[in-house]
């Protein structure tokens, strides 16, 4: 048993050091009221993503950013819908207002059904998801798809070990973890 768990702590520290190279590829932006930008078959992979939200500029620092966007993304009309909150503890990691703020990481064994989803899931479905099309305050908004193709037979076991290292690295501001 010592053999074998000295090779799994092997594996797990050379996983580790290969999550630390994973880099999102730039892929597309698009908005909700304007979907003719994506392109479906390109994104038909596994692996993992990551959607942000472009800072439209109104703003001179973070914090008034964040504060004016958990506002509207906790609008009455959408919390307790099956959605990912804000994370303040993630909130806090971002003190720079960049071009593009990190919003959700995700891991899929189809990249292109479960980014859909995230776009066209109703607010009454009770599948988790950021439901954007749903969202009326969030029509005008410009979010970016990037994501990163690890074709795997090991999905269910290194996958959540590259989600997590990705997600302490861009600390996302939403989402359930």
């Amino acid at each position: 048993m010592e053999n074998l768990d000295k090779k799994i702590s092997d594996l797990q520290v050379e996983l580790l050091e290969f999550a630390q190279t994973l880099n999102f590829e730039e892929s597309f932006e698009f908005s909700p009221s304007s979907l003719e930008k994506i392109q479906w078959d390109k994104i038909e992979c596994q692996g993992l993503y990551l959607i942000e939200i472009k800072n439209d500029s109104k703003f001179n620092h973070f914090k008034e950013w964040a504060d004016e966007f958990c506002l509207k993304w906790m609008d009455p009309l959408y919390i307790k819908r099956w959605v990912p909150n804000p994370k303040k503890k993630r909130l806090s990691k971002h003190s720079e207002l960049k071009d593009w703020i990190p919003l959700y990481i995700g891991k899929s064994q189809k990249i292109n059904a479960r980014f859909y989803e995230h776009i066209y899931l109703r607010l009454e479905q009770p599948t988790t998801g950021l439901k954007l099309k749903a969202r009326e305050n969030m029509q005008n908004e410009v979010f970016r798809l990037s994501y990163i193709n690890i074709p795997t037979q090991n999905y269910d076991w290194v996958m959540p070990v590259f989600e997590n290292n990705l997600r302490n690295r861009i600390n996302p501001i939403l989402g359930r973890q």
